[in-house]
């Protein structure tokens, strides 16, 4: 057995844990049978299953096994992980964890994001903003600021549906770039949950923030699909096709 847990494609083995997934790559310390996304990487590089790999200390954790009463403080701590330190974000996260603390953290970023880009067209570009939307507040036969009302009161459903919608794409590159396998949707909307913390970026200036904010969600989520499901760098960027082109169409050109 190769000291990497590579298996070759031609056995005819599937993986311990999802029988209908085939098997990539053999655990290094038990010798499970493991799939595209049971396999991990320990600190050598070499392929483990999740109950092999050490455990990261709950302490360095972002935001899986927090108390609610911490919760704000941890919320920052995720932040500041995701934009300062993204390598000890990945290697942090708790993929067995449940989905609402990162699904909060999630939706908070776009949230904040959005309405700090609100915020800067406002400023600098309030007459465009404004003519923008008169004719779509005229359709629906209602003034402008109570066109602003309904489109602030719709952020947080609007900030779900564009999860809901990247994870799903993000869980679509994937299968195109590592082959069939097993991988839950859950998991994606948890790992892109992480990644949306490139739209805190949007605090930055105006277009300055547009753009920084679209290359770093590509890139938080190129780490982290790279580390999640061992990847080659190759693979990641194809696993980000969908992803990349939905966030050119709808976040960049298209704007709020």
């Amino acid at each position: 057995m190769p000291l990497s847990g590579n298996i070759s494609s031609a056995w005819p083995v599937h993986c311990t844990r999802h029988p209908a997934a085939p098997a990539i790559a053999l655990c290094t310390r038990c010798g499970r049978f493991l799939c595209a996304s049971c396999r991990s990487l320990d600190d050598a590089s070499l392929a483990v299953c999740a109950d092999c790999k050490p455990a990261v200390p709950k302490t360095s954790g972002p935001l899986e096994a927090t108390a609610a009463p911490g919760r704000f403080r941890h919320l920052l701590r995720t932040a500041k992980l995701a934009l300062l330190q993204p390598a000890a974000l990945v290697e942090s996260l708790d993929h067995s964890a449940k989905l609402a603390p990162p699904l909060q953290f999630g939706l908070l970023s776009i949230i904040l994001g959005k309405l700090a880009y609100l915020a800067w067209f406002l400023l600098l570009e309030r007459e465009v903003y404004l003519q923008a939307i008169a004719p779509l507040a005229d359709q629906l036969d209602m003034s402008v600021k109570t066109f602003q009302i309904l489109q602030l009161s719709l952020l947080p459903l609007d900030s779900l549906a564009r999860l809901a919608l990247f994870a799903l794409l993000l869980r679509l590159g994937v299968r195109l770039a590592a082959g069939p396998g097993n991988y839950p949707y859950r998991d994606f909307v948890r790992l892109f949950a992480y990644a949306c913390a490139g739209y805190l970026l949007l605090f930055l200036p105006f277009f300055l923030g547009m753009i920084a904010s679209f290359l770093y969600i590509l890139y938080l989520s190129y780490r982290i699909v790279k580390h999640r499901f061992a990847l080659t760098s190759i693979q990641s960027l194809i696993a980000l096709v969908p992803l990349g082109l939905a966030l050119l169409l709808l976040e960049f050109l298209g704007g709020l």
